[in-house]
């Protein structure tokens, strides 16, 4: 059995909430039912969707900067100039 919710919200909050969520694919009452159904599921507000995902935190990212950390620790870091660099990157490209 379904039940009837109604909301006020500003117009200019729908009309951007409409947008994002056609963008992800889905329509505002879609949406507000996947919240009330994630939020009751999980006993807490399920605020991670996400259209924009800023690359810095990318699980690729975070590997590599926890393993430049790790060397760091363990007294394996190699200073290098950016001369030295670029040298580094035209040996291999004709490697």
């Amino acid at each position: 059995m379904t039940t009837l919710m109604q909301l006020k919200v500003d117009k200019e909050l729908k009309a951007k909430a409409d947008k994002l969520f056609g963008e992800l694919g889905l329509d505002t009452p879609t949406a507000l039912r996947m919240f009330l159904s994630a939020a009751v599921r999980e006993q807490r507000l399920p605020l991670k969707l996400s259209i924009k995902k800023d690359p810095f935190y990318s699980d690729e990212n975070i590997a590599f900067i926890k393993e430049s950390i790790r060397q760091i620790e363990q007294g394996k870091v190699v200073e290098k100039t950016i001369d030295e660099l670029e040298n580094t990157i035209e040996e291999k490209a004709h490697a």
